[in-house]
């Protein structure tokens, strides 16, 4: 085999070559292809660094390199935008290569290389047998060594076929990884899966690949694919289900295929049940099939969980509540009392109200009442700062979901299920809005028929951010016990965040003169610019010297949008850590963003290793340049990021109003800007100035902070749970 493959080159004009042998491969990425490489060029004696992206690379091989030379803090290196790479021919080059290779190593390699030298490729792949005359190798080892090479000449392959067909080395290392000796075949006849089982393959990709193979533009596999494809882009905007015609008119705009066209493959797929289609009154809905076994299986287990008596005696919720109020020196309103004697008669139930009317309060009461009946519980919520946050309120142990139900990240399961289910009386879940259909199911699953469940939201915040809206469904049904607070109780009241919280979430909005003091303040702005300025001015100078908040600490920023314009989290925290962090002596940069002692920091996804979750924030406490890595202190527990992992962190200063769900701040800024338009709604507004715990500012301009709370769009999810109930 005298073959080579080579990433798809880029345009680059003016680019300089290298052309030599691998003599070392540093580093190599096999999740990416990024590539470090110690060369010897051709007719040099020295020895260069390459860097580029690769899917597979093996000392000794001949690497083509295009692009140009800079200086980096390691020395001078080679940046590749296109590497190419071929079998060696020489003899050391040779030896190199094998010795790379599972089951040879280098003592049979230049046993082989003696032998046959540049016709050992040739007796590998044609003469196998031969192997074994040389000493050390067996009938097994000799399997091992063929596997190997087969293996090898596979992936440059794939590589060959997939370069040629517009695909780029990391997608095509992606593939290769997921489908290993099937690769070709499943690229060749079914293009399409790498959208479903592909992470971050999207429908485009898959459809420009499946042009430049002939696939034709009506026919049935791409026809599928586009219907497929748009359930799981509705399911991202948080939909179940998607009616029939709104399906077929996505599936028209995205393939360019009339209408007419698409139904008899949907009807197809529905006779195959590769999709489902359920009818609801007149309304025909359709499912992937996972979302609609997962939402079914979630009515099933409240239906299973309802029926029964509460795990514990009879309880006079008067005396009780009295007893309370007598420990706790507190007095309880009626609607209190009706709540607390409607849930104690339930084994299933649901405490419901919006901010500052007292939910924490009352959990603590039917906490008192029931543990004083020796009553085991458990309470969770959806992220760490949610369970952080109730368990502070409560002095009751909380975990998150995924912690209480055991996420084995090695079978991406829960350990526990319906054959293991939780060891309680009792579950209590806070801040249920956030929790989707698929991590309900699970948690339903995992709870026995004698456990008593109270769900505790606030259906008005944005519901969660999977698919499913399962709070307000389960209220909607009228099948689930539900305690209404609607009574304002935090701050005695006389709390202006929790005036203004209770008019938007009532569509009225805030008349910004009438907030121009107290804890909520409302600050008019004409432009972007104007509105960064003022965000700036806040985070930095307003609230740390005006009223003493500790600027790194306390003041959080919360804006509707990660990456886009002036106002996004990623522009924001730029800002902010060059005006709050100015001194950062060491450094660690990765992806773009330099972390240092004293930037606030962000988890952006559960790290179960480490015990830390989606939305902690975190101060950087120290840097190892030398180690490369960073230690995160999260409230006094330090963490070690090695620079592998520094992709789970971003920048804190500034995060989204989703990232901030579940938690509290005692200051913080919100920009509301028409730039943001097409993320405005009521919801969103409502969720942000529930976040702050002692101050509110809202930097906006009119028509967006009109938009907002006239823009009602979170019950516009398309679910089916309601019904299945009712």
């Amino acid at each position: 085999m005298n073959q080579s493959y080579s990433t798809p080159p880029r345009s680059n004009t003016g680019a300089q070559s290298l052309v030599g042998a691998v003599e070392r491969v540093v580093m190599h990425n096999t999740e990416n292809g990024f590539c470090v490489l110690r060369v010897i060029p051709q007719g040099s004696k020295g020895i260069e660094t390459v860097v580029g992206i690769a899917a597979s690379v093996t000392a000794g091989e001949v690497v083509h390199a295009s692009g140009r030379w800079e200086q980096s803090r390691f020395g001078k290196q080679f940046k590749s935008d296109h590497l190419r790479f071929s079998q060696p021919a020489t003899g050391d080059g040779i030896q190199k290569f094998l010795a790379s290779i599972h089951g040879i190593g280098p003592v049979h390699a230049k046993k082989l290389v003696d032998r046959w030298n540049t016709r050992i490729f040739e007796i590998i792949e044609v003469y196998p047998h031969h192997l074994e005359a040389i000493g050390g190798i067996g009938k097994v080892r000799r399997k091992q060594i063929v596997a190997a090479y087969a293996e090898n000449k596979a992936l440059r392959e794939v590589m060959v076929f997939l370069h040629a067909h517009g695909i780029g080395t990391a997608l095509a290392t992606k593939i290769h990884q997921r489908y290993k000796d099937k690769a070709l075949e499943v690229v060749s006849k079914e293009p399409y899966r790498l959208v479903t089982d592909l992470y971050g393959v999207g429908f485009k990709t898959a459809d420009e690949l499946a042009q430049n193979l002939g696939v034709a533009s009506d026919s049935e596999m791409r026809l599928e694919a586009s219907l497929v494809h748009v359930l799981d882009v509705f399911a991202e905007r948080g939909h179940v289900c998607a009616e029939r015609p709104k399906l077929l008119q996505a599936a028209t705009r995205l393939t360019g295929i009339e209408t007419d066209r698409i139904v008899p493959i949907l009807d197809k797929a529905l006779g195959s049940k590769r999709l489902i289609a359920e009818h609801f009154g007149e309304s025909e809905v359709i499912y992937l099939p996972r979302l609609r076994r997962a939402e079914q299986e979630v009515a099933d287990h409240i239906r299973r969980l309802s029926a029964g008596s509460p795990p514990w005696p009879v309880i006079d919720a008067k005396i009780a509540l009295d007893w309370v109020a007598k420990q706790s020196q507190i007095s309880f309103t009626e609607s209190q009392r009706a709540a607390v004697t409607k849930l104690l008669q339930h084994k299933l139930g649901i405490l419901s109200g919006g901010a500052g009317v007292g939910k924490t309060t009352l959990v603590r009461a039917l906490l008192a009442i029931l543990q004083a009946k020796n009553i085991d519980i458990l309470m969770a919520a959806p992220t760490g700062r949610a369970a952080k946050r109730i368990e502070e309120s409560v002095g009751l142990p909380a975990k998150t979901l995924h912690r209480l139900l055991e996420w084995d990240p090695r079978t991406r399961r829960f350990l526990r299920n319906a054959s293991n289910p939780l060891e309680t009386k009792l579950v209590i879940v806070d801040e249920t809005s956030m929790v989707d259909t698929l991590l309900m199911r699970d948690l339903l699953a995992a709870i026995a028929d004698d456990t008593a469940v109270l769900f505790v939201g606030d259906p008005n915040q944005l519901p969660s951010i999977g698919p499913g809206a399962v709070l307000g469904d389960l209220i909607d049904s009228g099948k689930v016990p539900v305690a209404r607070l609607t009574e304002i109780h935090r701050q005695s009241g006389a709390s202006r965040i929790i005036q203004c919280a209770h008019q938007v979430n009532a569509g009225i909005v805030p008349i910004h003169e009438e907030y121009t003091e107290g804890d909520c303040v409302i600050t008019v702005v004409d432009d972007p610019e104007e509105a960064q300025a003022a965000v700036l001015d806040l985070a930095c100078h307003t609230l740390p010297v005006q009223f003493g908040y500790d600027a790194l600490r306390a003041v959080q920023v919360l804006t509707p949008m990660n990456v886009r314009g002036r106002l996004g989290a990623q522009a924001l925290n730029r800002e902010l850590q060059a005006r709050l962090n100015p001194n950062r002596q060491h450094c660690i940069k990765r992806f773009g963003t330099d972390f240092a002692v004293n930037d606030r920091v962000i988890q952006l996804s559960n790290a179960y290793d480490k015990t830390v979750f989606n939305g902690d924030l975190g101060t950087i406490a120290a840097v190892d340049v030398a180690a490369n890595q960073i230690t995160v202190d999260f409230d006094g527990r330090e963490v070690v990021y090695p620079s592998a992992d520094l992709k789970e962190l971003a920048l804190g200063y500034a995060i989204s109003i989703h990232k901030s769900q579940g938690s509290e701040y005692p200051a913080i800024i919100v920009p509301i800007l028409n730039e943001s338009y097409v993320l405005l709604e009521r919801a969103l507004l409502y969720t942000a100035i529930t976040r702050g715990r002692e101050r509110v500012h809202l930097v906006v301009q009119k028509k967006a902070l009109e938009t907002a709370v006239r823009t009602a769009r979170a019950g516009d999810r398309v679910t089916r749970l309601a019904d299945r109930l009712a």
